[in-house]
């Protein structure tokens, strides 16, 4: 009867220099705090966004139908942006797997690589997005696209300053992630 082979793995002290020990680190490396300008981005676009939500004062002569088809037009860019971003990050993920080459490959690590890195560049996508919605505007049939463009401007400052609060925000916390170390 053989006996089953067993692998035994002995760290052994190194030969000139100090042993070194690894730890995760938290904050310095790959962790949530460094998508915090993108989430600083979707929140600016966000608060940029409601006051195309806010109803005017109602006057006592508008006529139902009116009000309605104002109120569809006041939120028209606001749903022009989201839907151009979901476009632009669903192109921008499919040309990055299309030249990875790993489009057909059955790994998962790859998918999460190009996720991660959409999650990173995503600001570079709103302005992206920010620009297909200012063309998706000027194409379509708005009855008042001074406004729509004031909208989706309004959406892509803030979006910039989200953005830029979170990029500021980023090293401030790694470096107090990493006082404790």
């Amino acid at each position: 009867m053989t006996r089953p082979f067993r692998v035994s793995i002995r760290g052994l002290p190194p030969e000139r220099a100090r042993r070194t020990v690894t730890l995760p680190v938290a904050g310095c490396c790959c962790c949530c705090c460094c998508c915090l300008h993108s989430i600083g981005g979707i929140v600016g676009a966000v608060q940029g966004g409601k006051a195309a939500f806010k109803d005017p004062p109602a006057s006592s002569t508008a006529n139902e139908e009116v009000v309605e088809e104002s109120r569809y037009w006041r939120r028209y860019p606001v749903w022009v942006y989201w839907k151009s971003l979901a476009i632009a990050i669903l192109l921008g993920t499919i040309v990055a797997a299309v030249s990875s080459g790993e489009l057909s490959s059955q790994r998962n690590e790859s998918a999460v690589i190009i996720l991660i890195g959409v999650a990173l560049l995503l600001p570079g996508v709103q302005l992206v997005a920010s620009l297909i919605a200012l063309i998706w505007i000027g194409c379509s049939s708005h009855p008042d696209k001074g406004t729509a463009r004031a909208t989706l401007g309004r959406m892509t400052a803030y979006s910039f300053l989200g953005a830029l609060i979170g990029l500021v925000a980023m090293p401030v916390l790694g470096g107090a992630f990493g006082m404790f170390r």
